[in-house]
């Protein structure tokens, strides 16, 4: 279940709205050759192992990672869930003053930014209508899922926090 930060209390039996209750995620996967974090997409389905096979029978397409990022103004927060098709084209960290693409090995080092709305043509440069967010890790974020554990791909329990931050994994479309 993903729930939004600064979860309140409702009574659901008297019908309360529950507006910290945003929908359902699966746990990314952690590659233990690497301790890289991944979600299943058709290269996973491809190996016929079981768990994949019938996760591709159950979602018919690939996942994506899915990813939480925040902005400040006058101490108020401002989080937006983003798509890793979308984050991995825009995102980029300050190496030196200079805005960077990060890659998957130095990822998890950086402070990792975006500018919203998005601008795909030109990532690194924030336009007027444009406000910066930093990707923050579901750790960082708070008790922003209620996934404790993950699924490893031998499928032992284990709870490595993902290399790149990203929250979960959500179909692709």
């Amino acid at each position: 279940m993903l729930t939004g930060p600064g979860k309140q209390q409702t009574n659901y039996d008297a019908g309360n709205m529950a507006y910290d209750r945003l929908g359902f995620v699966m746990s990314y996967w952690v590659d233990n050759a690497n301790f890289k974090s991944y979600c299943p997409n058709d290269t996973q389905y491809a190996t016929g192992k079981p768990y994949y096979r019938a996760m591709k029978d159950l979602l018919a397409v690939g996942t994506e990672g899915i990813y939480v990022a925040d902005r400040s103004e006058n101490e108020a927060r401002d989080y937006l869930l983003i798509r890793e098709t979308d984050l991995k084209s825009v995102w980029f960290y300050m190496k030196n003053g200079v805005a960077t693409k990060p890659t998957e090995d130095d990822v998890a080092f950086q402070a990792i930014f975006f500018h919203y709305p998005l601008n795909k043509e030109n990532p690194f440069v924030k336009g007027p209508n444009q406000k910066t967010y930093r990707v923050r890790s579901s750790q960082e974020v708070g008790s922003l899922t209620t996934l404790q554990a993950y699924i490893g791909e031998a499928g032992e329990m284990i709870s490595y926090p993902s290399h790149d931050r990203k929250i979960g994994c959500v179909p692709k479309f």
